[in-house]
C-alpha cells in the first residue's frame, strides 16, 4: 500500500508522496545496520538449514530475486516454475519464494519506490541540470544497477 502511495497516487499531496518515498527508501539502511555481523560465524553457517529463515533475511532475499528479474527481463511466471523453485530450495532449503503475483506487484512496487526516493535525493541535491529523456533513463539504471 505504501509503495502504490509513493508512486501511482497522483492526487495525494506532495507531502505525502515524499513521506513514503523516504520511508520505503530508507528501508534497507535500516535493515543493513540489524544485520552487521559482529561474531565469528558459527559452524552451523556453513550447511543447510531447515529452520525457519528469519524475516530480515527473506525480505532482502526477496528484493534481490525481484531486481534479478526486472534486470535480466525474466518473466514473473518463472518463480512457479518448478525447476525453478527447486534451484531455489537447493540453495537454501528453508526459504519459500513469493508467488508471482506478490513479486509482480507488492515487491516491484516496493523497489520502484525505493529508485524513485534515490532519483528525488540525486535531483534535489544536483545543480545547473538540463535534462532530457535519455539522462533520466541513465540516472535510474545507475541507480538500479548500485545499489543492493
Amino acid at each position: 500500500m505504501e509503495s502504490h502511495l509513493a508512486n501511482h497516487f497522483t492526487k495525494a499531496p506532495a507531502l505525502i508522496v515524499r513521506e513514503y518515498l523516504q520511508r520505503l527508501g530508507t528501508e534497507d539502511l535500516e535493515t543493513a545496520k540489524k544485520w552487521k555481523i559482529t561474531d565469528q560465524p558459527s559452524i552451523k553457517s556453513f550447511h543447510d538449514s531447515i529452520e525457519e529463515l528469519p524475516e530480515g533475511r527473506v525480505s532482502r532475499i526477496n528484493r534481490a530475486l525481484a531486481k534479478a528479474f526486472i534486470c535480466a527481463g525474466l518473466p514473473f511466471q518463472t518463480i512457479e516454475n518448478p525447476f525453478f523453485v527447486d534451484f531455489l530450495k537447493e540453495l537454501n532449503p528453508a526459504y519459500h519464494p513469493p508467488s508471482r503475483d506478490l513479486l509482480s506487484n507488492r515487491l516491484i512496487e516496493e523497489q520502484l519506490a525505493k529508485v524513485n526516493y534515490k532519483v528525488e535525493q540525486e535531483l534535489r541535491h544536483a545543480t545547473n541540470l538540463t535534462l532530457g529523456k535519455n539522462v533520466i533513463i541513465i540516472i535510474i539504471i545507475i541507480i538500479t544497477t548500485t545499489t543492493y
